[in-house]
């Protein structure tokens, strides 16, 4: 009875993992969809795994099943209590998967956070893929997703200290996954060797130039206003249409100012 329990418990923990890649999936369908992939790739095959495995506790997949990623500070919790959870369990299966579990989720959150990308999730993501393939770096799906959710750190590194390394650490990570010939059969190298083909784009510095500096406002003056002292001019210097109307109406006005005597008979 016990063995049917743990079988109907895993088999709710794999569908909940399949949910969750899916949602994944949809929100981050461009930068994280190859990493996303990929762990979807590893749960898939892992299923035989977890199916036949009699060994660990069911309280530890009750917990797990029972653990809420959907925004940063709730994934924050979720994912300290599913390292302690991975700390104390001995049931490879279950240590396999939540390790896969999260750095996948620490990932997605850490980009959900303001830009740049949260580095103390970006961390968490870290420490659970190095994890992942020190651990079980003999499993060729396990290595695969390592170094993948690994490249995608590194990435994440770069958009947050801008960093040139962080591209060369990247590339070692995705050629580790081409070179493998034990993933050959699985879409994990071309996956890989899409992302080498970005990575000059991936690692390009993008610079915002500062906001314009607010416009000055010239407060009205309470000064007195200056006084405009009139030029003066002589007829030689108006121009020669002007000067010649002004000579004109000088002439007409001339009898009329000089006066007319009277005339006596």
């Amino acid at each position: 009875m016990k063995a049917e329990r743990r079988h109907e418990l895993k088999e709710n923990d794999l569908a909940h993992i399949i949910g969750q890649a899916r949602v994944y999936l949809s929100e981050h369908g461009t930068k994280l969809a190859l990493i996303a992939l990929a762990v979807a790739a590893v749960i898939v095959v892992i299923t035989v795994a977890m199916q036949s495995s009699t060994a660990g506790t069911e309280n530890a997949w009750r917990q797990k099943q029972a653990l809420a990623f959907t925004d940063v500070e709730s994934g924050k919790a979720s994912l300290d209590t599913l390292n302690a959870l991975v700390s104390e369990s001995k049931d490879d299966s279950f240590v396999l998967t939540s390790l896969i579990d999260q750095g996948t989720h620490a990932l997605r959150l850490s980009q959900e956070a303001e830009l740049p990308p949260d580095e103390e999730l970006n961390n968490k993501a870290r420490k659970a893929f190095t994890q992942l393939l020190s651990k079980f770096s003999a499993n060729p799906l396990a290595f695969g997703a390592a170094h993948s959710g690994l490249a995608t750190v590194a990435e994440n590194d770069f958009a947050i200290d801008g960093e040139s390394s962080h591209k060369e650490e990247a590339r070692k990570h995705l050629t580790a996954i081409t070179s493998n010939p034990a993933l050959a059969t699985t879409p994990l190298p071309q996956f890989a060797s899409d992302r080498l083909a970005r990575l000059d784009s991936v690692f390009t510095l993008v610079r915002f130039a500062p906001p314009l500096p607010p416009e000055e406002v010239t407060s009205p003056s309470t000064s007195e206003p200056t006084a405009i002292t009139p030029t003066r001019i002589t007829p030689d210097q108006l121009p020669e249409d002007i000067r010649k109307q002004f000579e004109e109406s000088l002439g007409e006005k001339k009898p009329t100012d000089e006066g007319a005597a009277p005339t006596g008979d």
